[in-house]
């Protein structure tokens, strides 16, 4: 915490803080898809849209970065880690990683689902990455966020998800090519873990140059599926989701699911409970009128 005597600002870290400063991002990032931004980096109301609850939560949990540091805790300091974390949930939002401008070096693309999707149904994408356009760091990998609004769970449940979508991202045509989801380690895995505790899940794939990336080769294409795994409400369930890589990454919907054929479902396991807090809120070069 930071003050001075008659100084007209000050600083001050916490989620109340943090509270102001999110809330005020969730208006920025509504305002970016209602003025159609989200097209060509330029306004375009023709190509506006009211962004759902859900997408909003997306956008700002893709937009996570690290918090780093350490916080106090039995009497001693102990390190936040990477996210996301049960001490930094995940991490700072900073809107210029997933909301670009005309001219910026990433992409963004935005899936928002009114109609969603009943047990068993599957919606599938396909990802191809620009590699040739990474920028060599991680604002340049591909990140996949998907968010859905649970319905609400019974006073005193031990269980609260109601309903349990799944993300499933791998490379198209390598089985072994599978990738962690609410991981901070991230990376590639034979049998990422399944969680059914969230509702939210994101994964990280590096595009990188050198030989430290993710993908077997500059074409390779990755595979995503949303599923249904298990749904306790009688009606479908929307989603959200979000995508974003180096400039040039397409992201297509695919209807004909054999293309995802080898994106085998993930393996189960005990995953981390999440806490999606944010204790600062990054809005750098990002104007008021731009979002």
């Amino acid at each position: 915490m930071g003050w001075q005597e008659g100084a007209a600002m000050m600083t001050r870290s916490g989620t109340s803080m943090a509270a102001a400063s999110v809330a005020s991002a969730a208006l920025l990032v509504r305002q970016y898809f209602r003025e159609g931004w989200h097209i060509a980096g330029v306004a375009d109301p023709s190509a506006g849209f009211n962004a759902s609850g859900a997408l909003i939560k997306a956008v700002l949990i893709h937009a996570g970065e690290d918090l780093g540091g350490t916080y106090p805790f039995a009497g001693g300091n102990v390190a936040i880690g990477r996210s996301p974390s049960k001490a930094g949930g995940f991490g700072s939002p900073n809107l210029a990683r997933v909301l670009p401008l005309s001219g910026d070096r990433i992409q963004v693309w935005v899936f928002d689902s009114g109609k969603g999707l009943r047990e068993g149904e599957v919606a599938g994408f396909l990802i191809h990455p620009n590699a040739e356009a990474s920028s060599g760091d991680e604002v340049g990998d591909v990140r996949i966020t998907l968010v859905w609004t649970d319905y609400p769970g019974r006073v005193g449940a031990q269980r609260t998800l109601v309903n349990d979508l799944d993300l499933n991202v791998s490379v198209v045509g390598n089985d072994g090519l599978q990738f962690r989801t609410n991981d901070p380690l991230g990376g590639k895995h034979p049998k990422p873990r399944r969680d059914d505790v969230n509702s939210v899940e994101r994964v990280e794939v590096r595009i990188r140059s050198g030989g430290d990336s993710d993908l077997p080769s500059q074409d390779s294409k990755l595979a995503v599926r949303v599923s249904a795994h298990v749904l306790q409400s009688a009606e479908a369930q929307p989603f959200a989701l979000v995508v974003t890589g180096p400039r040039g990454t397409r992201v297509e919907a695919v209807d004909d699911l054999a293309l995802l054929s080898r994106a085998p479902r993930a393996c189960p396991s005990v995953p981390m409970v999440l806490v999606a807090v944010a204790f600062a809120v990054a809005l750098s070069r990002r104007p008021a009128h731009a979002a």
